[in-house]
């Protein structure tokens, strides 16, 4: 398999617009630390701002196929989360972690316009060296 099936991308009309997260290089005296959830991730808060001075690169956009659906999963701390969907994107994007902040274009409610992403799931061909697709699993 080389790359996305054309009538697989064909259906990826959607967007997903990413940002990823900028490595501290040097601490200032002042410095207060991001703020990490339970799953060592930083914090994103309902309107999109994250804890701490954790700071972001340029968004960038990506075309993708949003799936939602409830799905249980076990926290750190022991609490049941709810997984709410999948973002398949058109291509394969190894860039992309959990530490990224993620919006959803056209989005009413906040938790989901700022899902936090769980896991970054990158797909690779048979060989398992050439990638062609990157899948995000956010609550």
């Amino acid at each position: 398999m080389t790359g996305i099936d054309k009538e697989l991308l064909a259906i990826m009309t959607q967007t997903i617009v990413v940002e990823n997260l900028i490595p501290v290089v040097a601490t200032p005296p002042d410095y207060n630390p991001p703020v990490l959830d339970g799953y060592g991730r930083h914090y994103t808060n309902t309107s999109g701002e994250s804890g701490g001075t954790t700071q972001y690169g340029p968004a960038k956009t990506y075309k993708c196929r949003l799936e939602y659906q409830t799905k249980v999963l076990s926290t750190i701390d022991g609490r049941d989360r709810v997984s709410s969907g999948r973002a398949y994107l058109a291509g394969f994007f190894p860039e992309i972690s959990t530490e990224c902040r993620v919006t959803v274009p056209g989005q009413t409610q906040q938790s989901l316009k700022h899902p936090v992403v769980m896991y970054v799931e990158n797909n690779f061909d048979e060989s398992g060296l050439v990638g062609y697709n990157t899948t995000l699993h956010f609550e």
